[in-house]
């Protein structure tokens, strides 16, 4: 495990959860365990040098609805979902397996795991959470049934682990005030390398402009609103379970997904791609529709999770985002288009 911070990863989720030998299966690279009656896997890939550094794609996900057949209805609600409930997990849809699963990734690089790990905990643990609150009436929204599962030894859990509760962790360090003050976004929006083209911080929180455009395409900014992104890092909005953090909302420009009646399954699509790629910047967040903002990605960091580096780690990987989910939708939008018509 020594060098190889993604194993290390999971072995702090590992013995920060105790899953003990019952209730758990170890694998070559992560483990599962059942906490209640589904399971939630934890596992790391091999490194992928990108940029000349090694880093480790590290993913904790919960399975949490089979046989959803994944229609617009069914994004739509999903989209609703992840925008009302921010946090460091994507509620995503399988299109191979028709199940919808509570997905996060970190990406750890030496001398970054701790870090990492406890990212990937939080989200690990709130999944948890989320799983036992609103299951149920996910499962009737989607058309699916709850994915019971069991361990080797075939019996489903009905005592569900004491960690169910354990968002309340999260919760009495919320019940603080925020460490994310104005004076931290003022400091933010000043820092030397910054990714935006603009930015100013009022009462509410820090508001920014990220390039994002397409090759060939006008030069960001150029235009108001042309090739940008929209980024807002909010302190002054509580969680309602959560308590004090950050909430962060990245809008993409309208031209991103220019048919709205398509928005909420290209909600969908982003969030199993960043879930299946190796981008590599952290997912914990999810893409969603918002009325006014319209296509966005959104995280609420809590209180608990921060740290010095915070606010400067999640403004490049908001604009790493930005370039990314421009780049991929331009694909998607060739696929849609087809093979150019024969002569």
């Amino acid at each position: 495990m020594r060098g190889d911070p993604g194993l290390e990863v999971v072995e702090h989720v590992r013995a920060a959860f105790d899953p003990g030998p019952e209730w758990s299966v170890q694998g070559p690279r992560g483990f599962t365990w059942w906490p209640a009656a589904f399971a939630q896997r934890v596992e790391s890939d091999v490194a992928r040098r990108v940029d000349g550094v090694d880093q480790w794609r590290v993913q904790a996900e919960l399975e949490l609805l089979q046989g959803v057949e994944g229609r617009g209805e069914h994004f739509a609600r999903m989209a609703a979902w992840n925008a009302l409930r921010p946090g460091l997990s994507s509620l995503r849809w399988n299109g191979d397996a028709r199940t919808v699963s509570l997905c996060a990734t970190v990406y750890a690089r030496t001398g970054d795991h701790e870090r990492a790990a406890r990212d990937l905990a939080t989200a690990a643990l709130l999944q948890l959470a989320d799983a036992a609150r609103d299951g149920a009436a996910l499962a009737t929204d989607l058309g699916g049934e709850l994915a019971v599962s069991a361990p080797p030894s075939g019996e489903v859990r009905e005592q569900p682990d004491a960690l169910i509760e354990g968002w309340r962790q999260v919760a009495e360090a919320g019940a603080k005030p925020s460490p994310f003050t104005s004076m931290r976004l003022q400091a933010a929006a000043a820092l030397n390398g910054a990714p935006w083209l603009r930015v100013n911080v009022d009462g509410g929180g820090l508001h920014a402009e990220l390039p994002c455009t397409l090759p060939g395409g006008p030069a960001p900014g150029s235009a108001p609103g042309a090739g940008v992104a929209v980024l807002h890092l909010l302190h002054t909005q509580p969680h309602p379970q959560l308590g004090a953090g950050l909430l962060a909302a990245l809008a993409l420009p309208p031209d991103a997904e220019p048919v709205r009646e398509r928005i909420v399954g290209t909600a969908a699509l982003l969030n199993e791609a960043e879930a299946r790629e190796f981008t590599p910047m952290d997912g914990t967040g999810a893409w969603c529709f918002h009325p006014q903002a319209g296509l966005a990605f959104v995280s609420f960091v809590p209180a608990l999770l921060d740290e010095p580096s915070r606010l400067e780690r999640l403004a490049h990987a908001m604009a790493a985002r930005a370039t990314w989910s421009r780049a991929f939708l331009a694909r998607i939008a060739r696929m849609r288009e087809g093979p150019p018509a024969q002569a």
